[in-house]
């Protein structure tokens, strides 16, 4: 009697595995999976800490390299394209904003920074004297504004350059890229 139980109770276990490794059983545990990708919330401002890394220069341009960590402690996802913007030392906007351009080729994609993980961009300052003053109405600046992507918190930062304020001379920011760049 004890062993055509423990049959049955066997019997019973297979059936409910096979049961699960139904196509709908296994969609419907991916879609579980996926829910719980989806669950890691969009980085708060807050919990964006950001800093300036090295400038490396190449071509008639300076890259200012810019690093972004999550000091929360739990997983946030960032995509996209900072916001950056020159100032002068009352605050005021030097030119326009600079442009998103994807000049360092990566694809965009939605980033997952875990507790201390970094993602980083950089600003591409063409140099004003490569430019005809008229194509280029070159201007100080004395701060560079960052605000992370579809924030409202900007980092402020020290910075003196010369920029152009009109024309193809102008700022540019690529998209965030997981990982710290070099210091």
């Amino acid at each position: 009697m004890r062993s055509t139980r423990l049959l049955v109770a066997i019997a019973s276990a297979a059936t409910t595995a096979a049961l699960l490794a139904t196509p709908q059983a296994i969609a419907a545990t991916s879609n579980e999976s996926a829910a719980r990708t989806h669950a890691v919330q969009a980085c708060a401002g807050a919990h964006l800490h950001v800093t300036l890394g090295r400038a490396e220069g190449t071509a008639g341009t300076t890259y200012q390299n810019v690093k972004f960590q999550n000091t929360g402690n739990a997983a946030c996802t960032v995509k996209g394209y900072p916001n950056t913007s020159f100032r002068t030392a009352k605050g005021k906007r030097v030119g326009p904003p600079s442009s998103h351009d994807n000049f360092s080729g990566v694809p965009v994609h939605r980033l997952t920074l875990k507790p201390g993980g970094f993602a980083h961009t950089a600003v591409a300052i063409p140099d004003a004297g490569n430019f005809p003053v008229s194509q280029c109405k070159p201007h100080t600046t004395a701060k560079l504004r960052v605000t992370a992507p579809k924030r409202a918190i900007a980092t402020v930062f020290p910075y003196h350059t010369t920029v152009c304020t009109i024309g193809d001379g102008t700022t540019r920011v690529g998209p965030l890229r997981k990982g710290q760049h070099p210091q």
